[in-house]
């Protein structure tokens, strides 16, 4: 298991543990509040963008994969809320650590269809994840600077606007999915 699951999966039990009348969305604001945190490093990165194409690409790698990270877990923790507040509801005994990881291994666009038919998130941000995907695709598989899936609302990504938009847009997609309805 990945440190960062078990980790959370322990933050997690913790939680339910000491305060059994928490719901288990609340349990997740610490994950949260971690991940704002972790947003300044992001800041930091695209701060230090500049004229070296060889040090922007990096630097573009280093906050598009960050940010897919990001994202992901967020999303896994909204399917394991839904879950888990499902089987509250009907009554059964939901295993926390069992529905991280499967969740965990679901393929990300598997992923955002689960979210889309839990309208966690608008239509316009389902496209925006997707295009976060593809950029991730693009730097995972070391495709040509070229590749059209290296741009991101019609530019590439190489440059600090382009980079600020996309940090602007987890901002938002994360905000949607964390104080949504299925958050509430």
């Amino acid at each position: 298991m990945a440190d960062w699951k078990k980790s959370l999966e322990e933050s997690l039990m913790d939680n339910l543990a000491k305060r059994p009348a928490l719901n288990f969305s609340k349990s997740l604001m610490s994950a949260y509040i971690e991940i704002k945190q972790e947003e300044d490093y992001l800041n930091g990165l695209a701060d230090s963008l500049s004229i070296s194409k060889k040090k922007n690409y990096t630097t573009s790698r280093n906050i598009v994969l960050n940010i897919h990270l990001k994202l992901e877990r967020i999303i896994d923790f909204c399917i394991v809320d839904c879950l888990f507040s499902g089987a509250k509801e009907m009554e059964l005994k939901a295993d926390v650590a069992t529905l991280i990881d499967v969740v965990s291994d679901i393929d990300f666009y598997k992923k955002l269809r689960i979210i889309k038919g839990l309208s966690a998130c608008k239509p316009s941000s389902i496209k925006t994840l997707i295009k976060i995907n593809n950029l991730r695709r693009a730097f995972a598989h070391g495709y040509k600077e070229e590749h059209k899936d290296y741009k991101y609302c019609g530019t590439l990504i190489f440059d600090k606007k382009t980079v600020e938009k996309l940090m602007a847009d987890y901002g938002e997609i994360s905000k949607e999915i964390y104080e949504g309805k299925i958050f509430e």
